[in-house]
């Protein structure tokens, strides 16, 4: 089992109980934006128990206020709303102690393009006012935290949801950025806050 069944067993276990049912057919749409539900629902999450449950809830909640038998798609779309803007909210309250800027250094990154290059970074953080090892600091914390994944390949992004896998991708990205000679790396901005950040895909 992946990591993914993993997580989409937390919100079956949770609604199923003891009952033999099919989750996802009984209470939710088969297709957002003509993605698979399920599919939707991991791709745009920190993939955490607390993230889908947030999400989840949420949209239950949406379905529920609109009296619908079951989640549709468009609760499923105002909810992932909600849970960028929780999950951004979320790391700001986590990085604050950091920088007390930091939720004007996010504001920044509003409407970037989703591979952004590390000089828009400190260009932005620049901008409030985070300078020299606090930049470098910031960023290796933003890719520890999700928010941003490094290239680890030409056009190939991993991002970290522990400290050893940012050790590997750590790793494979200097040693990607020495082989190619490569003078202002490129990182990826997580599918978790696009919709916050407005960012473009």
């Amino acid at each position: 089992m992946d990591d993914k069944e993993i997580l989409l067993r937390v919100i079956e276990e949770r609604i199923r109980g003891d009952d033999n049912i099919d989750v996802w057919a009984k209470y939710f749409c088969k297709t957002v934006s003509q993605e698979d539900v399920k599919d939707f629902i991991t791709s745009n999450i920190i993939p955490r128990p607390r993230d889908i449950i947030t999400l989840a809830k949420k949209a239950l909640g949406n379905a529920v206020s609109r009296k619908h038998t079951l989640i549709e798609e468009k609760d499923l779309i105002d909810a992932l709303t909600e849970y960028s803007k929780f999950a951004l909210d979320t790391l700001i309250t986590e990085l604050t102690p950091i920088h007390s800027e930091i939720r004007n250094f996010f504001y920044e990154l509003s409407g970037e393009d989703e591979i952004i290059k590390r000089s828009d970074l400190e260009t932005a953080m620049k901008n409030v006012g985070i300078v020299n090892v606090n930049g470098d600091y910031l960023i290796e914390m933003l890719c520890k935290m999700s928010f941003l994944g490094q290239e680890v390949k030409q056009d190939i992004f991993e991002f970290s949801y522990n400290e050893d896998q940012f050790r590997k991708y750590d790793a494979i990205a200097r040693k990607n950025i020495s082989r190619n000679n490569i003078t202002d790396c490129r990182y990826k901005i997580h599918k978790a806050f696009h919709v916050e950040l407005m960012i473009e895909t």
